[in-house]
């Protein structure tokens, strides 16, 4: 029994140094930052089972957002990274008056050749997180190129590696950005997202490219399968010109703002560094953008509580009456335990006024915008951008308690790219926007084949690419560090 036993615990420990070889963080994602700490786990247990009314106080979104980072790819990250804050910013106000929900990001690259076939050419760059500076860090860390986009297996990835609640009123999307056919790698597609559908995920895609372009490489049919919406953007349009009469000024607060945050423990100044760089980075897509990261910052959307006095104080994670001298800032370090309650009082006073501001006039930046957008779109320059397909598809999904029944307006074709050759589908008129009330399949040009578990997709003529075969079983889903 003695020899059974010491084998049995051998087994076990050869069976976990294998897992974590396969999952660094150790399985499923819980938040880990690189540079140490626990960070960014969700404010719920899991197993809390309340109402799915997205507008009761206390609501949680997580949205996992899918990038291709392939040799054509540069406008879509550039995107991502410069309209970040105007994403959070809509989520957070979409239902001002009836709670603020906490929102969790995660974010993937795929189709990058130097990360390797075993890692299926992608990787995790954030696991879901509600700190946005960490967000934006991993966005910043992302560079182009390649050209080996698997949509199926980076879609399973995140379903299976992320910590996803189970919570019914959470609103559980994933978003998948790119320009290539959606069938291309080692997992099918279809099993991927029925993956991801079964465990309450929605799966809306993005195509970088003409609408016509995206139904025929299976965007559409990916959007449709998930319970999403098919969006096609111009992925390499971005504005930096749009500045707003608030602007400067929302610069000027979010300096001051700065400085009510007290770095504490052991990496608080290191994120405190984190978010200067941030805003610095932020300023290098111009001040508009500076201005919207501002209001992230003034939002019931943004978290330091992991490392800012302030905040921790302020929320119960934290009692300055135990938290040693060691581990606060050099101005703290000798008071009184009333004088540091005072001092600690003093900047959440300063950051609520400087907060109330900064939202105030927020609002009237946002109507500015608003009063400004029709002419942007009626002069034929302006096309969806990735911030405005999230917007538009995640509000709409929050409206319908976590499922979309409306299909994406298309949008005119976007301009070619460099890597397509332009064909007589790109000049046809987009297709009339249509309504969907249940799954629907479109019709493609038969004469598809799947051999193994990777589907082939020869090339055609007319930019038209064969479907799946009828009948066809979905291979098991494998990939590397799959347990």
């Amino acid at each position: 029994m003695k020899t059974q036993h010491v084998l049995i615990t051998i087994l076990l420990s050869l069976f976990t140094l294998s897992t974590f070889a396969q999952y660094p963080t150790g399985g499923k994602s819980r938040g880990y930052d690189p540079d140490g700490g626990v960070r960014g786990q969700s404010h719920y247990d899991d197993d809390d089972d309340y109402g799915s009314d997205y507008r009761n106080s206390g609501s949680h979104i997580q949205l996992a957002l899918l990038l291709d980072a392939s040799g054509s790819m540069n406008g879509l990250i550039d995107q991502a990274k410069a309209q970040l804050w105007n994403m959070v910013n809509e989520l957070t106000y979409a239902y001002e008056g009836h709670g603020y929900p906490t929102i969790e990001i995660a974010v993937y690259e795929y189709g990058k050749n130097e990360l390797g076939s075993r890692s299926g050419y992608m990787r995790q760059v954030v696991p879901f997180t509600t700190e946005f500076d960490w967000v934006a860090e991993g966005l910043y860390s992302i560079h182009t190129g390649g050209n080996q986009e698997y949509c199926g297996e980076v879609i399973s990835r995140a379903t299976d590696e992320l910590r996803w609640s189970r919570r019914r009123n959470t609103i559980k999307m994933i978003y998948i950005a790119g320009n290539e056919t959606f069938t291309q790698g080692r997992v099918d597609y279809r099993r991927a997202i029925r993956e991801a559908t079964s465990q309450g995920i929605t799966v809306h895609t993005v195509f970088c490219g003409p609408y016509r372009d995206g139904i025929y490489k299976y965007w559409q049919d990916a959007a449709e399968l998930g319970g999403g919406m098919y969006t096609n953007i111009n992925h390499n349009s971005y504005n930096r010109g749009d500045r707003y009469q608030q602007d400067p000024y929302l610069s000027s607060l979010n300096n001051r703002l700065n400085d009510t945050y007290i770095p504490y423990g052991t990496y608080g100044q290191k994120n405190y560094l984190r978010m200067q760089q941030q805003d610095r980075n932020a300023s290098t897509y111009g001040q508009n953008n500076l201005a919207q990261r501002t209001i992230t910052k003034a939002s019931p959307a943004y978290h330091t509580e992991q490392w800012d006095l302030v905040s921790a104080v302020s929320s119960g994670q934290a009692d300055l009456a135990s938290i040693p001298d060691g581990q606060l800032p050099a101005n703290m370090r000798g008071m009184s335990l009333a004088q540091k309650q005072q001092f600690v009082a003093s900047k959440q006073q300063e950051r609520n006024k400087l907060s109330q501001e900064i939202v105030q006039i927020g609002k009237q930046r946002s109507a500015a915008v608003q009063q400004q957008a029709p002419a942007r779109s009626n002069s034929g320059e302006a096309t969806m951008t990735l911030d405005q397909a999230i917007i538009q598809s995640s509000k709409q999904q929050m409206k319908n308690g976590g499922t979309v029944k409306i299909q994406q307006v298309p949008q005119a074709p976007a301009p070619t790219t460099t890597h397509s050759k332009p064909t007589s589908q790109q000049t046809q008129p987009a297709p009339a926007p249509r309504v969907i009330t249940q799954p629907e399949r479109i019709k493609y040009p038969s004469g598809t084949s799947t051999t193994g578990s990777r589907m082939n997709t020869p090339s055609t003529t007319n930019n038209k690419l064969p479907a799946p075969a009828s009948g066809q079983k979905a291979p098991k889903i494998k990939y590397p560090g799959n347990r």
